[in-house]
């Protein structure tokens, strides 16, 4: 078994899915959200492309409409993009459909639907999915949303701890493994700090939601694993 490196969608086209297990993340924080919101009884989470598709939910019993553009909550939607926000509404959450749609994070999901098994990661619940992935006994290939096809640094980190986790049980394998993994070992006892001068955490902490940003920079709060089946997202442990 290998495990390869994806650091944008916009290099998905380089790598074939089939047969393959993709971890897709989106640590800031679609992927982050995702767990918080499996981990405190969301029902199952549908992910959608377009705020359009998204807005046909709304006011529709059982279900909440969650999702961002540029990291600000869509204009009407019950929810925002956050991980903490969710937890405030933990009552109010449990037992519905979320569905969501974001930046980055929804995107790359929908880009990696060739795939055999998708798993949905976060530096949250980053060792329970390294222990996931292992029985599917397939190569595993994460795919780091980034930022509207760029790379990005905190993506870039949850790639790297996957593959140090991993270590002992795949072959890692290509460049962007490597760099990955070598850039998680040199942050991993404070990747907060490491995220400093990141692109995406200026952009997020000029909204007023360092909060958020330290939680979704947190390794193992949660042993929650997302799986993908089909358009609907339900946690593995459930």
């Amino acid at each position: 078994m290998q495990i390869q490196v994806c650091l944008s969608p916009a290099l998905l086209p380089m790598y074939d899915l089939a047969g393959k297990t993709v971890v897709v993340t989106d640590v800031l924080r679609a992927t982050s959200t995702m767990v918080a919101a499996l981990e405190i009884g969301v029902s199952n989470i549908i992910p959608v492309a377009s705020r359009a598709e998204a807005s046909a939910f709304i006011g529709k019993e059982g279900f909440l409409v969650a999702g961002e553009r540029d990291g600000i909550k869509v204009e009407g939607f019950d929810l925002g993009n956050s991980p903490l926000g969710l937890l405030a509404h933990r009552e109010a959450l449990q037992g519905n459909t979320l569905v969501m749609t974001t930046t980055n994070g929804t995107k790359a999901l929908k880009e990696s639907a060739g795939a055999d098994h998708i798993i949905i990661g976060a530096l949250n619940n980053a060792s329970a999915v390294a222990k996931a992935v292992l029985p599917f006994e397939k190569d595993i290939l994460v795919v780091c949303a980034g930022w509207k096809n760029r790379v990005n640094l905190e993506d870039t980190l949850f790639a790297g701890a996957l593959n140090e986790l991993l270590k002992n049980d795949v072959s890692i394998y290509g460049d962007a493994a490597i760099m990955s993994q070598q850039l998680f070992v040199a942050h991993q006892h404070n990747l907060f700090e490491a995220i400093k001068n990141a692109t995406h955490y200026k952009r997020l902490k000029s909204h007023g939601i360092e909060d958020d940003i330290k939680h979704c920079m947190t390794m193992d709060s949660s042993d929650v694993v997302p799986i993908q089946i089909e358009e609907s997202i339900h946690s593995m442990n459930a």
